[in-house]
């Protein structure tokens, strides 16, 4: 149902429920009133009173069951952003029970290609034993996503802090000076839908958070990856925005 839609058949059901209401009423005062008269009141006004209590119930459940559909109406879609590539990579494990706290950025150190070959071959590359390495998912220029490993397990991409990571591998080099718009929208997709899933809060952090994998150090494997051009806070506040209003 759509929004006006809703709200008629609240309005139906408000309705019904006051009428449902009266019958009810008088149902309870009829039988009130044989009992006065009668010990034993007839079996059909006991009958006629629960058949009232019951539909009177039914339409209030019916008026907070619309109610809750308005006021839930509207609400942010925070959804997994959609992926054109869908893979389940060898390089990955298991994370023995730990969840994730972190939110890791990255870049391939590779040259974007039109379309979703350049993702296809990543995959290709986590899909090899011999690599020992892999990201969750993959963003490239154009706002294409790929999926790798699952959010459940353990991507090989950041040392240390693998099993309470969850990465994004973006096209590009740490020295570009320029990112595109549409890989920074998707990357920042990626961190709403984390940060909503499993309560990671969309913050600078090391700990408990989102951060760019050279903030890690030498725990996280020693890379300078996303690059000093890369523009951290603004990817923040469009995942800001996004957990706020959804996409």
């Amino acid at each position: 149902m759509n929004l006006p839609a809703l709200k008629a058949s609240l309005a139906l059901w408000r309705r019904r429920y006051a009428a449902r209401v009266r019958l009810r009423s008088k149902a309870r005062q009829d039988l009130q009133e044989a009992r006065e008269l009668d010990t034993h009141p007839r079996k059909a006004l006991v009958e006629r009173k629960v058949l009232r209590e019951t539909q009177a119930e039914e339409a209030l459940k019916m008026v907070k069951r619309r109610e809750q559909q308005i006021a839930a109406f509207g609400k942010p879609r925070v959804r997994r952003p959609y992926e054109r590539v869908k893979m389940n990579v060898w390089c990955q494990s298991s994370r023995n029970g730990l969840k994730p706290r972190l939110i890791v950025l990255h870049d391939t150190e590779g040259a974007n290609v039109p379309g979703i070959r350049d993702l296809e071959s990543l995959g290709a590359y986590f899909d090899k034993p011999s690599t020992q390495a892999s990201s969750h998912v993959g963003v490239d220029a154009e706002g294409n996503a790929a999926l790798f490993v699952a959010d459940g397990a353990k991507a090989w991409t950041q040392s240390s802090y693998n099993s309470i990571s969850l990465s994004v591998e973006q096209i590009g080099f740490a020295s570009q000076v320029a990112w595109p718009e549409a890989q920074l929208r998707k990357t920042a997709q990626y961190i709403a839908y984390w940060s909503k899933k499993h309560d990671i809060p969309i913050i600078s952090s090391t700990v408990h958070g989102v951060c760019q994998h050279s903030a890690l150090g030498a725990a996280g494997g020693g890379h300078a990856d996303c690059g000093p051009n890369y523009p951290f806070d603004r990817v923040l506040s469009l995942a800001r925005d996004y957990a706020k209003n959804g996409w």
